[in-house]
């Protein structure tokens, strides 16, 4: 990771893949019925877990660090499925 570089983090609903979109869209408490999710409605930190981090100065991030997050999880729709996914971008609006 670039130091010092804040990452886009957030919670897909399925795993990761070849392709971004294999990931499917973010995980939503509430789903928007229209995807993919541009709302801002739906997509918010409110409804989506978001996890935004700097590396710090040697390009290390994490460090064993924990977040609280706001949005309810479904777990039956989570467990064995969604993983973070790291983006150069902020997670704090939906995609242009």
């Amino acid at each position: 990771m670039k130091p010092e570089h804040t990452y886009g983090v957030h919670v897909h609903q399925k795993p990761c893949g070849a392709n971004l979109a294999d990931a499917g869209g973010p995980y939503q408490h509430r789903k928007d019925p229209v995807q993919p999710s541009t709302d801002p409605e739906h997509a918010n930190p409110g409804n989506e877990i978001w996890l935004d981090f700097t590396a710090d100065r040697r390009g290390r991030g994490g460090g064993g660090r924990r977040a609280r997050v706001g949005v309810p999880a479904r777990w039956g729709r989570l467990r064995g499925a969604a993983r973070p996914a790291r983006h150069e971008r902020l997670a704090r609006g939906p995609p242009p």
